[in-house]
């Protein structure tokens, strides 16, 4: 399941972080240094699963960063036109 954007229980290194980190700058995050599906994420490693992330949730992950962005500036300048 893809988490919205800013996980309201909060994340650091964890799904959200390292699967957006993961589609934006592949090079940068190593999958086979993820914890064994059904581990605990490691110390520090703070919300969802880093087990669970795959390819197709670091995509989804990424385009609900990017559809959140684009929501706001919309936004922003729908206010600004006012």
């Amino acid at each position: 399941m893809t988490q919205a954007c800013d996980p309201q229980q909060g994340d650091h290194a964890a799904q959200w972080e390292t699967s957006v980190t993961w589609a934006a700058e592949p090079d940068t995050v190593d999958p086979r240094k993820f914890p064994a599906k059904g581990e605990p994420n490691p110390p520090g490693v703070m919300g969802e699963p880093v087990a669970d992330i795959t390819p197709e949730l670091a995509g989804a992950n990424m385009q609900r960063a990017v559809d959140g962005l684009a929501s706001q500036a919309r936004a922003l300048l729908d206010q600004r036109s006012k």
